[in-house]
This record gives C-alpha cells, sequence and structure tokens, in this order.
C-alpha cells in the first residue's frame, strides 16, 4: 500500500489518506 502526502495542497492530511485508502479498496487493490 502506498500512501502518498502533498503538504503544497490545500487538502488537509487525513482528507488525502482517507482519499487513497478508499480508491485502493473500491480498485481492489487494498481488502477490506
Amino acid at each position: 500500500m502506498n500512501i502518498l502526502i502533498d503538504n503544497k495542497s490545500g487538502e488537509p492530511i487525513y482528507n488525502q489518506i482517507y482519499s487513497q485508502i478508499k480508491n485502493q479498496i473500491i480498485s481492489g487493490e487494498l481488502k477490506e
């Protein structure tokens, strides 16, 4: 599992992590 954090984006870090984990579960890359 790779999670990329972009400190320069205006999006909060917790939101970046949430979005990436959700997308990995949806794509089947990460099991629930």
